[in-house]
């Protein structure tokens, strides 16, 4: 499934207005713009991917469930959403993207810099563009590795989501339980039945926290496939044209 552009800059508009005053790097509005578009570029293979693992989770763990399957995912979300910007910031232009282009030989910029193709690594639009499949792989490192982040099981917004599918889930086991166990629990004390009820309950939830915590790792593989592969180039989640020139768009 290829992404198309009509879902490009998902938060932003395409055209930028150019500043009268010359910068020869990528800054300010260059930096904010260009994140913010990878961001919103994500935003569809991204919620297509937690789609498919919520009703994952729902099928598997909360069989009859009549709540919206990714409504269960919503700390995640809402998580990811808050960290989104700085993570994504961070990972194409602090930990990339940045500083002059200066040929470390000779100490002059080499030609097509700062654009329109940059040969050195450095904070300029050609640069970017240059190395344009470097950065398209950062974007996507930054999108699935923020998930993954997100995820760890002393995560706030991980323990939340855990919760509410354990809720459902031992919801759903003890209307189950009590409706093919009726019989066998009618016979037992009230202690013992209690007690055997507590047992199986929880066996059953240490299973849904193993089996949750291996559908929620697998966003980064699932995200790969909804992008083409790793191995292909991601040729879905490369908006290589149209990057490019937004990219160069900015002066």
């Amino acid at each position: 499934m290829k992404f198309s552009t009509s879902s490009l800059f998902h938060v932003i508009e395409v055209a930028f207005l150019a500043s009268t005053s010359l910068v020869l790097a990528c800054e300010g509005d260059c930096i904010v713009g260009i994140t913010n578009a990878f961001i919103g570029n994500y935003t569809a293979p991204k919620e297509s991917v937690l789609e498919k693992i919520a009703e994952r989770i729902v099928s598997e763990l909360i069989p009859n469930n009549k709540e919206n399957a990714i409504s269960y995912l919503k700390p995640v979300i809402e998580e990811y959403n808050k960290r989104a910007y700085d993570y994504m910031e961070n990972a194409i232009f602090k930990s990339c993207f940045h500083g002059k282009c200066l040929d470390p030989d000779t100490g002059l910029e080499p030609a097509g810099c700062p654009d329109p193709d940059c040969p050195l690594i450095c904070g300029t639009p050609g640069s970017l563009i240059h190395f344009y499949n470097r950065l398209q792989d950062i974007a996507f490192n930054s999108t699935a590795s923020l998930f993954n982040d997100i995820i760890v099981s002393d995560s706030a917004a991980y323990r939340q989501v855990e919760q509410r599918v354990v809720k459902a889930a031992s919801s759903n086991r003890r209307r189950r339980f009590l409706r093919f166990k009726r019989y066998d629990l009618a016979r037992q004390s009230g202690l013992g039945r209690e007690r055997n009820f507590q047992d199986i309950a929880g066996r059953g939830e240490k299973e849904i926290r193993q089996d949750l915590k291996i559908y929620l790792q697998q966003f980064r593989t699932l995200l790969s496939d909804a992008c083409g592969g790793i191995g292909n180039g991601i040729p879905n989640c490369s908006w290589k044209r149209p990057m490019g020139e937004y990219i160069l768009s900015f002066p």
